[in-house]
């Protein structure tokens, strides 16, 4: 707020006497407490189908009650659709059971030796071979000999 004086042009703070920054996005920024309610109740009965909306206030909290063979034939479908789930996580729990002890420290060392070369492996490869080769040359002798 400015004001002209005997001393010139003074700025004063006076709370309230600005420009007043609306909430744009409010319909009408200085509704009281019971048109708020007014309007969120208005607002909430145009969310519901029309269906929904009865005179009689008693309605609203009550169930329905389902006929005993209707629930017993649900309970028998959701019995059967759990059993049929646990028997299917069984399976595979069955299958992850059979690989115990497939990742053990001493058969990757097994692993890793059956691919290593040495001396005495060769040699013993090489061995076979010739026992193999000497049975077959028998056998062929056997054949031709008599």
């Amino acid at each position: 707020l400015g004001v002209g004086h005997s001393g010139g042009f003074s700025n004063l703070i006076v709370p309230g006497s600005g420009e007043p920054n609306y909430d744009t996005m409010v319909a009408n920024p200085y509704e009281t407490r019971g048109q708020r309610r007014e309007q969120e109740v208005a607002q909430l009965m145009d969310k519901l189908p029309a269906a929904m909306i009865q005179l009689e206030s008693d309605a609203v909290g009550k169930v329905r009650a389902v006929p005993k063979e209707v629930q017993q034939e649900r309970r028998e479908t959701a019995v059967s659709a759990q059993l049929a789930a646990t028997k299917g996580e069984r399976d595979v729990n069955a299958d992850k059971s059979r690989m115990k002890g497939k990742n053990r420290v001493s058969k990757r060392y097994r692993k890793k030796q059956q691919n290593v070369v040495d001396d005495k492996k060769l040699r013993a490869k090489i061995k076979a071979g010739d026992v193999k080769k000497k049975a077959a040359a028998a056998m062929v002798a056997g054949e031709r000999g008599p």
